[in-house]
């Protein structure tokens, strides 16, 4: 094709900057980018093109092992462009090739607040690898506010995440004794202080990490162990309350959770799946849902009039926005499917009273708009 060989050939061309760089914007969104041009870009005396350079090539790179070594290579460049860009296209890559230079080229720009967010950005799932890896490296052992700041970041990234098995290994790591104090202290100062809307953790067993951090000789070790034992329960757990499950449905209760199933079945299934799991850029799960265990004047709000923006849901966060049925189903039938749902999908809460949806419908016909997560947890 004419046209794309003259883009490759602008993209590795003497012209000015801004023309080599909207080439290999056009050829990557044509999907012809070559790593021969990606090679020669690489090469380029401006930073800005060099830096291009590598974004488009991420695609190739994924596929291509011989290219995404060349990437590596250029983690020798000094510019703050390439260094960024390189940042942000290690994660997109991956591997453990990828994440080991990422590893270098973080050090080397740990200060900059945009090459944190960079390096971090792109580990979604490999935050505890990755700050393993940094804080086993040599550059690590000297304390520095990017260093501190970065391993808070990655703690924090892992906690939030709020999966037992990776919150148990992160404290595991914490415990352990650090390659330098500054790093037992900064993850134990992150882990304290999770975000607001911080969700306890669920141990299967209580942690010997937390009994190894209270019996550690460092002072200011053992005061932050007693702040973080608040991030996490377990069984048995003392002071914690024990679950309270719901009794076993009557037989009359099992005749209206069934009748909700015939409406999950034909209103529900398509966008939440038969087995409540949901689609990805469709609908969020409701096996695993936070939202299906907590209070039901929360559900019973969001299938009366819908719910819109950001709201996160086993764990993710979601920006789709659900209809209301209120007008559709009335407070029988919302009441029975909203049973259905907190008795299926691994859920064991009590039943949803009719009673209930009359009353928060009668509360809420004024209202024209879909709720807010942020409105909905203020609802116990």
């Amino acid at each position: 094709d004419a046209a794309v060989a003259t883009l490759k050939k602008v993209a590795t061309s003497a012209k000015p900057a801004p023309a080599k760089i909207a080439a290999l914007w056009t050829l990557d969104a044509l999907e012809k980018m070559d790593a021969a041009t990606a090679l020669a870009a690489f090469a380029d005396a401006d930073a800005k093109v060099r830096a291009t350079a590598i974004r488009t090539a991420e695609p190739l790179a994924k596929k291509d092992a011989a290219l995404a070594e060349k990437i590596f290579a250029i983690a020798k460049d000094k510019s703050a462009d390439v260094q960024l860009q390189l940042l942000l296209s290690l994660g997109e890559i991956g591997g453990a090739k990828a994440e080991a230079v990422m590893a270098e080229v973080l050090t080397a720009n740990v200060e900059n607040p945009l090459a944190r967010s960079a390096a971090i950005s792109g580990l979604r799932g490999r935050e505890l690898e990755f700050l393993q890896t940094v804080c086993a490296s040599s550059a690590w052992s000297a304390s520095s506010p990017g260093k501190q700041t970065a391993a808070q970041q990655l703690t924090r990234c892992i906690l939030e995440e709020r999966k037992p098995e990776r919150v148990a290994a992160l404290l595991d790591f914490t415990a352990q004794p650090p390659k330098a104090a500054w790093q037992q202290l900064a993850m134990l100062d992150a882990l304290g202080s999770p975000s607001k809307t911080f969700k306890v953790v669920k141990l299967p067993a209580e942690p010997k990490a937390l009994a190894a951090l209270f019996a550690a000789n460092d002072a200011e070790v053992k005061k932050r162990a007693a702040k973080i034992a608040s991030i996490c329960t377990w069984p048995g757990k003392p002071g914690e309350k024990p679950e309270v499950k719901a009794p076993p449905l009557t037989a009359e209760q099992k005749a209206f959770v069934e009748a909700g199933a015939a409406t999950y079945n034909t209103l529900c299934t398509a966008c939440h799946l038969p087995q409540g799991q949901g689609q990805e850029g469709l609908a969020p799960p409701l096996a695993g849902s936070d939202w299906v265990d907590g209070p039901d004047a929360r559900l019973i709000r969001i299938v009366l009039h819908g719910v819109g923006g950001r709201i996160s849901v086993a764990d993710k966060d979601y920006a789709l926005d659900m209809p209301g049925l209120g007008a559709v189903l009335d407070d029988e039938k919302i009441a029975q499917v909203l049973s259905y749902i907190r008795r299926s999908f691994g859920h064991e809460q009590p039943v949803v009273e009719t009673a209930a949806v009359a009353k928060i419908r009668a509360a809420s016909k004024d209202r024209g708009t879909e709720w807010t997560s942020d409105e909905l947890e203020k609802i116990q």
